[in-house]
């Protein structure tokens, strides 16, 4: 039996926040009905049991009938009032959100001796909080606009300040136009989404010609991240990203500096991708430097792909010392059901790189999972193995598993296509004669020729 939605929200609260909605759902300014808070307690009490749907209904209803259908309005009222509960939680946790609607109150009252003391209020808050994203852009905005109406409404004669009005309209809109453009960059990295964004040249062009535009820091962060990243501009670009970057970053929120350091990170890849290995160094820094501020981090746990990223960047460097340190200090921040696979992954491709091929399969055996990166990462590297030991009996049958599998799978995209790629080559190579020279440099020339992936320059590396 599914669990209601309802309680699908309690099983996620932590223990603080039950007691407050708890106290929520007994205080009649906010909750009339007196039956959610003994169906909140009753449904604690039965934590870890099978769902007594009548019991339940017993507690919070005891002078009703059990019906079905009044069953489903108590749960509908009872997520209602949960989600009412969320609502204000965040609301209270945002004490610049509270004073702009304090404003609007204010102002709509008629009371400006008490309007413009907020107002002060508001104003000093923001100046001491130092917080820079776009997000508070639109906080500057709407304030200036409660102000303008608080001006204008009953002295249509008196100057405003409608020029700040809209000024403060214009830094959002290019700070958070350039943020998307930005963010769309990066989903096309990861999954190759695309995404149109409107106005970017239109920003572009206003950026060159009022300078001032960039004492705004937000603006500054994404201009800077956009030239340097999206636009592939040059190297002096992506110093003055990483001058903005250790600058500005404490004043914004850490999902907002996760994103322009994970594609500070990819471009840095890209380069080296193209045969720019200086920038090694400032990749590592830069995964060093996300590390310790908590940056990399989602709901405290570190992504696999990211932990892979890190193993694989010390791989090239062959610090094999600091890849194990890594794994060993970082392996418990990975998500639960992530754990074991991604470590046993990470550890075979160090042992691998050690040409320990012996402890590197037998890591291998461990990775037991079902997603198709983490499944298809420990196959490509078994097959890896066979290839460099010539175990041409384990290639061939690892060829056709793997040739099966991605019949199978039709959710792949782009990297479907990669795989492809590699079976087809190790294919080719395993068909060579040994001593037919002609035919393993044909092989070589068309490889040299073929849309890049990667286990190329692996393949051009067994060839040669």
């Amino acid at each position: 039996m599914a669990k209601p939605s309802a309680f699908r929200i309690l099983s996620v609260l932590s223990n603080i926040e039950r007691k407050k909605l708890l106290n929520y759902l007994q205080t009649k300014f906010f909750s009339n009905r007196k039956e959610l808070a003994p169906l909140q307690q009753a449904w604690q009490r039965m934590q870890g049991k099978p769902m007594n749907e009548e019991k339940l209904f017993a507690t919070a209803l005891p002078k009703k009938s059990f019906n079905k259908r009044d069953w489903y309005l108590l749960l509908s009222r009872m997520q209602d009032a949960t989600e009412a509960f969320l609502g204000i939680q965040h609301y209270r946790a945002d004490g610049m959100q509270q004073q702009l609607n304090i404003l609007r109150a204010l102002r709509r009252l008629r009371l400006p001796v008490f309007f413009e003391r907020t107002l002060r209020q508001a104003r000093k808050q923001r100046e001491k909080e130092h917080r820079a994203e776009a997000n508070m852009l639109l906080w500057d905005y709407q304030t200036e606009l409660e102000y303008y109406d608080f001006i204008a409404s009953p002295k249509r004669g008196e100057r405003t300040n409608l020029q700040a009005v809209t000024d403060k309209l214009d830094q959002f809109f290019i700070a958070e136009k350039l943020k998307q453009a930005c963010l769309a960059h990066s989903r096309f990295l990861a999954n190759q989404e695309e995404y149109e964004i409107q106005y970017l040249d239109a920003i572009l062009d206003d950026l060159q010609s009022r300078p001032e535009l960039f004492k705004v820091p937000a603006i500054t962060i994404y201009a800077s991240c956009y030239q340097a990243v999206v636009a592939g501009g040059t190297e002096q670009d992506f110093l003055r990203l990483r001058k903005v970057l250790g600058r500005f970053r404490d004043y914004f929120p850490e999902t907002e500096i996760r994103e322009i350091y994970l594609l500070a990170i990819d471009c840095c890849r890209q380069e080296m991708n193209a045969g720019q290995p200086s920038f090694l160094k400032e990749t590592q820094a830069l995964y060093q430097e996300s590390l310790a501020g908590g940056y990399l981090l989602i709901d405290g746990f570190l992504p696999a792909k990211t932990f892979s990223n890190i193993v694989e960047l010390g791989l090239k460097s062959a610090n094999y010392q600091g890849v194990a340190t890594f794994i060993r200090n970082y392996e418990q921040a990975l998500p639960g059901p992530d754990r074991e696979p991604v470590t046993n992954l990470n550890v075979a491709r160090l042992f691998y790189e050690q040409e320990n091929y012996e402890h590197a399969l037998q890591a291998l055996q461990a990775v037991d999972t079902k997603k198709p990166y983490l499944h298809l990462s420990a196959k490509v590297l078994q097959l890896m193995i066979f290839v460099e030991v010539q175990e041409w009996d384990a290639v061939d049958g690892l060829l056709q598993e793997l040739h099966t599998y991605l019949q199978r799978r039709d959710d792949l995209g782009y990297r479907g296509e990669n795989y492809r790629l590699l079976l087809y080559f190790c294919r080719r190579l395993q068909q060579l004669k040994p001593g037919d020279g002609a035919s393993r440099e044909a092989l070589a020339n068309e490889l040299e020729a073929a849309p890049s992936f990667a286990e190329k320059e692996w393949l051009l590396g067994v060839l040669s």
